[in-house]
């Protein structure tokens, strides 16, 4: 078994009474951390870009099997190349090379000492010839201590690790009564969401009874309202019976005096039922104080058969009502167009103040007019409140802009214009807000969403 000299010159941290510590290595334990050495050393070659190796090693790459001469070159240049022995040592393990060939390749604290106490065990255990030596005081010494500091290395790592557990079980236990807090809120919050949903049905459910009552109030409205346009109420003259007169003496005015006394104590009735009933609903467009707005039992068959009705026109089939394709169908109809002016600015331009707000709309809609001829557009503002013209367009622009007066609202005046047009003229109303739309539809209109008329405008 041939042995390595290994020997350290200089100031070295390993003397020993003044003198240099030196150490005899066979040979066989060194060979693994050398031919680990020129598998790095040839991997580093491969690299892009290759890494630098000691010039004695690149020669030995192409061996399979070293020679002892070889394995002696690569132990003298590990020896003396400490970047080299960092990268062997963090591409191996004690377990492969074996103890001594690690304690020589890493160089840990004190490590010539604990390599003398491995080649002397090592030397005991084999018993070869020439190698073995009498145990002296001194070498029991050594080896005693080397055994205090393995085993103070182990109870200082026994400490660590029992700190580091007792540290993982406070954080497992935290992480625990987290969870257990995170799934009974979940289990609160699913149960939130239930009931949720089920106020959420019953709600609209009554949304929806509220619609149709209010739907069928307005249409009673209407029939009340169209029949008093078109058959004003006449009173007829009151017959003989009445104070014993005959016709040609007059009505009895005591007895008109009752009955017109009367009808006025049933319409204020009404009024005062529908005005609650739309407060209970949320609406408050009616005055309670305006007799001829007071819904009736039903309309008036003979005045609902004298009267035309418009008829808002129904959508071809493969056009959704709410789609900017509809409104373009719409918008090819030549309708009369009436726009919710600030409804509309608002959606399209937020951020501008109104006077922009309206010029933008009102220069986005004289576009679409003159792409459509025979359009009609009518826009509604609120009050003027800045007290300046809405608009410069020409009258032949086909766009009319108007502002109510200061106490009324532009959703009354839109309304109230559907029925300034003949019923044979389709008319569309444009706007978001629901009174309107709902207000447009059971007068026979047909309507439009912001959204709607900003896509066609814009197309």
């Amino acid at each position: 078994m041939s042995l390595v000299w290994h020997r350290r010159f200089g100031r070295c941290p390993y003397r020993r009474g003044g003198r240099l510590s030196e150490l005899v290595v066979p040979r066989d334990l060194l060979r693994p951390v050398a031919e680990r050495a020129l598998a790095v050393v040839r991997e580093g070659l491969r690299a892009r870009p290759p890494l630098v190796a000691p010039p004695a090693l690149v020669p030995l790459t192409r061996f399979r099997r070293l020679p002892p001469t070889a394995v002696d070159t690569v132990i003298a240049a590990l020896d003396h190349d400490a970047t080299l022995r960092k990268r062997v040592s963090a591409d191996t393990s004690e377990r492969e090379v074996g103890r001594v060939a690690w304690l020589w390749l890493c160089r840990p604290d004190a490590w010539d000492d604990e390599l003398r106490e491995a080649l002397g065990e090592l030397a005991e255990l084999d018993g070869a010839p020439g190698t073995t030596e009498a145990v002296t005081d001194a070498q029991l010494r050594r080896r005693l201590a080397g055994a205090e500091r393995a085993r103070a290395r182990a109870e200082e790592y026994a400490t660590r690790v029992g700190a580091e557990n007792a540290q993982l079980r406070i954080v497992l236990d935290i992480e625990r009564s987290e969870r257990a807090a995170l799934t009974s809120m979940q289990d609160a919050l699913r149960n939130a969401a239930e009931e949720a949903g089920t106020e959420r049905a019953r709600a609209i459910a009554e949304l929806k009874r509220i619609e149709r009552v209010l739907a069928r109030r307005d249409e009673q409205q209407r029939a009340l309202e169209e029949r008093d346009a078109f058959q004003p109420p006449t009173i007829a003259p009151a017959p003989t019976a009445l104070g014993g007169r005959g016709v040609d003496q007059g009505p009895d005015v005591a007895a008109l005096r009752s009955l017109s006394n009367r009808i006025e104590r049933s319409l204020g009735d009404a009024a005062v039922t529908l005005v609650a009933l739309r407060a209970e609903i949320g609406l408050t467009d009616i005055d309670a104080d305006t007799p001829g707005a007071v819904a009736v039992s039903g309309p008036d068959p003979a005045a609902s058969a004298r009267t035309p009705r418009r008829r808002h026109l129904a959508m071809p089939r493969g056009l959704v009502e709410d789609s900017v394709e509809a409104a373009a169908w719409l918008v090819a109809g030549r309708p009369a167009l009436l726009v919710d002016g600030y409804n509309v600015s608002m959606a399209a331009w937020p951020d501008a103040d109104i006077a922009t707000q309206r010029r933008h709309l009102e220069r986005l809609l004289g576009d679409l007019v003159a792409r459509t001829p025979g359009l009609v557009i009518e826009i509604v503002y609120d009050g003027d409140a800045l007290g300046v013209p809405a608009s410069a367009l020409p009258a032949r622009s086909g766009i009319n802009v108007r502002f109510t007066a200061h106490e009324v609202e532009a959703d009354d005046e839109l309304l109230a214009m559907i029925g300034r047009y003949p019923v044979a003229r389709s008319v569309v109303v444009a706007s978001t807000d629901r009174r309107v739309r709902d207000g447009a539809r059971s007068r026979g209109a047909n309507v439009l969403s912001a959204h709607q008329l900003l896509g066609v405008a814009r197309a």
